[in-house]
């Protein structure tokens, strides 16, 4: 039970008087209520409560109130399954525009944060970054691990010491799923041909992209080889011998579909160690029968 209370009886019910309001159960860890943008929000196991809507009377089962709506089925697994151990925690990056869920580690399973973009309201999720406990301090995120390492969220680069040399850095690894399409014709067989990511980004990215059918969610087979880097590292590299960086180039190669289902998804893997957005995929397929 959540309760606000006020001095003047008469605004009973009101934000600046009192009232009670069921949110559901707390999570178990140190910061189940952050400040995102002036709306205070609050991790229970309906998921992330606004608590502006809340007290304007929508109930706690309305979609409206929580920002998790739409991955409930994905968030409200985990939060069942890990309700009782100690380690939830939010924290809000006002300068990515993120809000970031850090859950407790499961046994034999990789690191894992809900991560929620508050520009476009989109979700995605973090998997095996060790982020045990988060803060923002100076406009800048810093996350401790398991042991006892504290890291900074920033860059392009993982694993990047405090004293860089040549070598030191991972390219990050990332991966896609869109949703399943029937493309208007539910019931008809399809079969993607070819497939064209648009990325635009300081370097052209590795990737393999395939198309998945019939809420098959089996990832794409193996990682895509990341390059050794050609350009200059600074303070390391010379000038006149070194390459430097340049402007954004657009990468737009096809590639070669397969399968056959009725639901269409793309799924894409790959690394990156410079600034990368996907703007979009482009999908050439044919439509077959029932059978």
């Amino acid at each position: 039970m959540l309760i606000y209370k006020g001095t003047d009886p008469s605004q009973v019910n009101q934000f600046t008087g009192q009232g009670v309001w069921y949110i559901g159960r707390m999570m178990q860890g140190r910061r189940n209520a952050i400040n995102m943008g002036g709306e205070l929000l609050v991790m229970t196991n309906y998921g992330i409560m606004q608590m502006s809507k809340l007290i304007s009377g929508a109930p706690a089962t309305d979609e409206s109130v929580s920002i998790t709506f739409k991955i409930n089925p994905r968030i409200n697994t985990v939060m069942q399954r890990m309700q009782e151990f100690y380690g939830w925690e939010m924290v809000y990056n006002p300068r990515d525009q993120i809000t970031i869920v850090i859950t407790p580690k499961e046994i034999s399973q990789p690191y894992k944060q809900f991560v929620y973009n508050t520009a476009t309201r989109a979700w995605c999720e973090f998997s095996g970054l060790p982020m045990k406990t988060a803060v923002m301090w100076r406009n800048k995120l810093y996350f401790g691990t398991d042991d006892n390492r504290v890291c900074t969220y920033e860059g392009y680069l993982d694993r990047v010491l405090l004293n860089p040399a040549e070598g030191t850095y991972e390219p990050v690894e990332w991966e896609s799923l869109t949703g399943f399409q029937g493309f208007s014709e539910p019931a008809q067989n399809k079969r993607v041909h070819f497939l064209r990511p648009l990325f635009i980004g300081a370097a052209t990215p590795v990737y393999r992209i395939v198309a998945r059918y019939d809420f098959n969610l089996t990832p794409p087979q193996g990682s895509a080889i990341f390059p050794a880097t050609a350009g200059g590292i600074w303070n390391l590299a010379s000038w006149d011998f070194s390459t430097w960086g340049g402007g954004y180039v657009v990468a737009q190669v096809p590639k070669g579909g397969s399968g056959l289902g009725r639901y269409v998804a793309l799924y894409m893997r790959g690394r990156s160690a410079s600034e990368l957005t996907h703007v979009g995929t482009d999908t050439l397929y044919d439509t077959g029968g029932l059978l």
